[in-house]
């Protein structure tokens, strides 16, 4: 390279430019880092600066990717997948337990449902495979919606949903400092934008339908909108009035391990049935869980696809139609109290609040 004014001042330029980007670059990470309305994690955020990862991940993204695909059967110790021909002959075979009047049904959307849903995308969301960022599409939100709405609806219509929009990037967040091995690793599934749009309208329909028939017990608070764990804390109420009785209280907690990931599909579609859900809901739900497929990247590494033929996806946004599908699930776990008397050596008498979650077949 020669050394002549000419091209010291181009570098100058060039270096001068970069070194703008990276005070650019800095200034907006830390902008979005903070903007947050979620103390959590804006301490995360600050957590991560303070304690940066000693080392980049040095685990094969192929086997990871398989390691999480196979978390179902590692769990259960079951490996039978649900074939799409199968579930849809379930579903026929299946009797509804109210008139075909008070089923649900899906409907339509209209242009502004769209759009409010458009508007409301969070835009520091992660981008999904198609490379689509959120902020991007709010930008243009109007001249979309309408395209995109007679989409949504061709295949409200036809009880569908596109393959395009079941694929999930798995990004694997470390559960320790120092990770080793594929299970220190927690996958954070990203899909593309638009499929949060199509899943919340139609997740908007189904809570309505629910909150309507009042399916699901007050006590379930999780994923509710309204709802919160407060009513729950009258349990610590009751245990300290026991305790000022001279009583014990013994609590019996059930933990749901791999919740969202060991979901069976025939499982839901038999609740849902029984719960009021129309057939044609049933086949979209079929034609929503099957075919999906995940790849795993870390930094410019990326694995190849694999099938997902149990649980459901959504994410760091379990409150729509995953989660949904998760409250279903327990249902029919019945929380019930009544006392037990029992004296001990005939002088002392104790009484029992005994919480039970009846063991059911899942």
């Amino acid at each position: 390279m020669l050394r002549t004014s000419d091209t010291w001042g181009a570098f100058r330029e060039v270096r001068s430019l970069l070194w703008s980007k990276i005070k650019q670059a800095r200034k907006l990470f830390i902008d979005r880092a903070l903007s947050s309305t979620r103390p959590k994690e804006i301490w995360q955020t600050v957590y991560r600066i303070l304690n940066p990862s000693p080392q980049p991940l040095r685990l094969d993204v192929d086997e990871l990717n398989n390691f999480f695909a196979s978390t179902a059967e590692r769990t259960t110790g079951n490996s039978e997948v649900d074939i799409k021909e199968d579930l849809i002959n379930f579903v026929q075979s299946l009797h509804p337990t109210t008139s075909n009047h008070d089923l649900l049904k899906l409907r339509v959307v209209t242009v502004a449902e769209v759009l409010r849903e458009i508007k409301v995308i969070r835009t520091d969301a992660s981008t999904g495979h198609d490379q689509l960022p959120a902020k991007y599409q709010k930008l243009v939100a109007e001249h979309i919606v309408g395209p995109l709405a007679h989409i949504i609806n061709s295949f409200i219509k036809i009880l569908s949903f596109p393959d395009a929009w079941k694929v999930a990037r798995e990004s694997p967040i470390p559960k320790v400092n120092h990770p080793v091995k594929n299970a220190d690793m927690r996958p954070i599934s990203i899909l593309p934008v638009l499929s949060k749009v199509y899943e919340k309208l139609v997740h908007r329909q189904v809570v309505e339908f629910i909150e309507s028939r009042m399916i699901f017990m007050e006590n379930i608070s999780g994923y509710r909108k309204g709802h919160s764990t407060v009513p729950s804390l009258g349990i610590r109420d009751d245990i300290l009035h026991a305790m000022k009785r001279g009583e014990l209280t013994l609590t019996i907690l059930a933990d749901l391990s791999k919740a969202f990931d060991t979901i069976r599909y025939k499982t839901i579609l038999r609740k849902l049935s029984h719960l009021g859900f129309s057939k044609d809901y049933l086949i979209w739900t079929i034609n929503y869980l099957s075919g999906r497929q995940h790849f795993v990247q870390t930094d410019d590494k990326v694995s190849d696809r694999c099938n997902v033929n149990f649980g459901v996806r959504g994410g760091g946004e379990h409150s729509t139609t995953p989660g949904t599908f998760f409250r279903v699930r327990i249902i029919q776990l019945k929380v019930t109290s009544h006392p037990v008397k029992s004296e001990v050596s005939g002088k002392i008498k104790f009484e029992f609040d005994i919480i039970v979650l009846p063991a059911i077949k899942i």
